[in-house]
């Protein structure tokens, strides 16, 4: 693998040797040495000629020199792969020929012209050659990719509901070929990308995945986007009627999406929480009350009234007690300041009659009774 001399010994043991000639390539020359310093497989001829002239029969040898290293190339593409795979490497020395052929992976030394790759990652690959005159190539350097694994797709949806329109954000991950795209679909259609606007009522079925630079798909995840942007609504059971008895007004909230969270209510600016209002107290009251979702969407203020009356009127008379020599009336005067009257009851001497007015026009010490009646049906002593 370097330039060298080839020494010719010619003998004679009679005349002696008179002068040597030869050839290299048919390139004549005459003398003992011949230097080969060209590239080849070179064909040497030479013979020898004695001092009374006799020719030797012409010698063939061959000189091989080979000063170049080989060359080795590979059939690695450069880009990542997504299964096993093996890079080939192709070896050529047109002198000499190919010995052997060395190779690392990430360090770990083989030999050969066949290298498998079956694990993760971008690897760094060296080889070189060697070839039968012991000359070495430059160490050459290719990277092989190998992505097997799907990336993975996070998503910031907290899994609550919201009572406003929102973006969920996708943050997809591949820490080989990289994320290629990330597809989703919101109850059924489908979209591309990693920001899924919710803008619509309802608890959507979102669905996504991502696709690295390989081809390797995610499965599909799937998260639950709920937004309500509307108020519940609640409703009464309160007549509007008076009552002449405790009772209780009941409250019916609704909310078709988030559901209901709580109910406030106020009676007469008395605040209180629930669903049941107990009534047990004579007035007609104010009562507020509203209710909140579980998005925090909340109810316009409602406004009833409670009106309850447990207590009978009273009535009165403008009679003196004292005797009286003509014909008069009696005028009766009954209250309720709650319900109101609904009508007066009264008899003179066991004849009964309704009004306020009641007339004396006979002789004697009349017995009188009367009593008031509300419009709770709460009735007076007589």
């Amino acid at each position: 693998n370097a330039n060298y001399t080839i020494t010719l010994t010619p003998s004679d043991a009679l005349s002696g040797v008179s002068y040597t000639n030869y050839s290299v390539d048919g390139t004549p020359g005459q003398g003992t040495s011949i230097i080969i310093n060209t590239n080849g497989n070179h064909t040497v001829l030479f013979y020898s000629v004695d001092k009374a002239g006799n020719v030797e029969s012409a010698n063939t040898i061959y000189a091989a020199l080979d000063k170049a290293a080989p060359s080795t190339t590979s059939d690695e593409t450069g880009l990542w792969h997504n299964a096993n795979y093996t890079i080939t490497l192709t070896p050529t020395d047109t002198l000499s020929g190919v010995s052997y052929t060395n190779y690392s992976v990430d360090g770990t030394p083989g030999q050969g012209t066949s290298i498998i790759i079956n694990t993760n990652g971008n690897h760094t690959v060296l080889f070189y050659s060697v070839d039968k005159a012991g000359n070495v190539e430059s160490t050459k350097t290719i990277y092989a990719a190998l992505d097997k694994i799907a990336p993975g797709t996070t998503s910031d949806e907290s899994g609550l509901w919201h009572n406003a329109n929102y973006t969920i954000t996708l943050t997809p991950s591949d820490a080989l070929s990289g994320v290629s795209y990330t597809n989703y679909s919101v109850d059924g259609t489908p979209g591309q990308g990693t920001s899924i606007i919710i803008n619509t009522n309802g608890n959507h079925t979102v669905t996504f995945f991502s696709v690295d630079n390989q081809g390797n798909v995610e499965s599909v995840n799937t998260i639950y986007a709920a937004l309500d942007k509307t108020v519940p609504g609640t409703t009464s059971d309160e007549s509007g009627l008076w009552h002449n008895a405790n009772y209780t007004i009941t409250l019916t909230p609704s909310d078709a999406l988030s559901g209901v969270s709580y109910t406030n209510y106020s009676v007469d600016g008395t605040p209180g929480q629930g669903t049941s209002i107990i009534i047990n107290t004579n007035g007609n009251h104010t009562v507020l009350f509203y209710s909140v979702d579980k998005a925090g969407n909340v109810e316009s203020v409602n406004t009833i009234y409670a009106a309850l009356d447990k207590a009978a009127p009273s009535t009165t008379s403008d009679e003196s007690g004292l005797w009286h020599n003509a014909n008069y009336t009696i005028t009766l005067t009954p209250t309720d300041t709650l319900s109101g009257v609904f009508y007066t009851n009264y008899s003179v001497d066991g004849t009964p009659g309704q009004g306020t007015s009641i007339i004396i026009n006979t002789n004697g010490n009349h017995t009188v009774t009367f009593f008031s009646v509300d419009n709770q049906g709460n009735v007076e002593s007589v």
